[in-house]
């Protein structure tokens, strides 16, 4: 898949997203790694979650949404998934982390 096509996925993804999340998520940077990122990840969270944000401080700094492409594309080829199902986990995955969301309760309410 090129990264022009990649890319094309996240923006479809993001623009489906309901309004509350894109709400949520003007200090986000999504982006895109070639790589195949840090170990199994396909995707890596950067920033504070918005309930450890201080209250009455409206800086923060920016929070970070890495994909890592070519780790969702092997990951996809090896297990017979869908590279745009995919990367709407991984996407929605990360977005969950934002939220304050950690890997624990992602387990218990059966994202996994």
């Amino acid at each position: 898949m090129t990264r022009k096509e990649f890319e094309e996925l996240v923006q479809d993804v993001l623009a489906k997203l309901p309004q509350s999340f894109k709400d949520r998520l003007h200090n986000v940077a999504i982006v895109i790694e070639e790589g195949t990122g840090k170990g199994e990840c396909t995707g890596f969270y950067e920033g504070v979650p918005l309930t450890e944000r201080k209250r009455h401080c409206d800086v923060e700094p920016p929070a970070k949404i890495t994909l890592f492409k070519r780790k969702i594309e092997a990951d996809c080829k090896s297990r017979g998934l869908s590279v745009p199902q995919e990367v709407k986990k991984v996407i929605l995955h990360e977005i969950a982390h934002h939220f304050g969301i950690d890997d624990d309760r992602l387990e218990d309410l059966g994202a996994y």
